[in-house]
């Protein structure tokens, strides 16, 4: 973490982090909590981590593929969860499970689910202001749109993060 003039204020070293979210996602420690997805060759430390403001760790979250991850404001309260596209499941800030999404493979395509890449990204889809999720699938013979019934229209500020115009790299 670095201030506006690039100094310092707090590192951790030996991590390959990646795209990262920033948002809030638990009630029990201020402000807004560090989403970024880690490689590491342990297996207890790939995954999704969680870190506070401080740069102190508070959760991982032992994930397969975590490259792509979002956060949103699917239950309606004051916290957004964290969904993992490729594990095609959400998880609250404390790494519990708590939705998996349905994505059944239609009559006629032959490529198994557990084949596939899963991508996600949230955005309006219906038009009521509030974020629903698009989940895909590489190679692209799927798409995915799950209707948020319960989520908050987000503020009229720019998120903090990978953000709207992201790459995986």
């Amino acid at each position: 973490m670095i201030d506006g003039v690039g100094n310092l204020i707090w590192g951790i070293s030996g991590r390959h982090f990646q795209s990262i979210d920033i948002g809030k996602v638990r009630s029990d420690v201020f402000g807004k909590q560090i989403v970024v997805d880690a490689d590491s060759e342990e297996w207890r430390e790939k995954g999704i981590w969680i870190i506070n403001g401080d740069g102190e760790v508070l959760t991982i979250i032992p994930t397969t593929t975590a490259r792509i991850h979002r956060l949103i404001n699917w239950f309606g309260g004051d916290l957004e969860s964290i969904l993992v596209a490729e594990d095609r499941t959400m998880y609250d800030g404390y790494g519990k499970k708590i939705a998996v999404l349905d994505t059944p493979v239609p009559n006629g395509i032959d490529t198994p689910t557990e084949d596939l890449t899963h991508m996600a990204f949230t955005g309006d889809m219906t038009g009521d202001g509030i974020p629903d999720i698009v989940m895909y699938t590489n190679p692209g013979s799927l798409i995915y749109v799950y209707k948020n019934e319960e989520g908050r229209k987000p503020r009229e500020d720019v998120p903090l993060g990978s953000g709207v115009n992201y790459t995986l790299y």
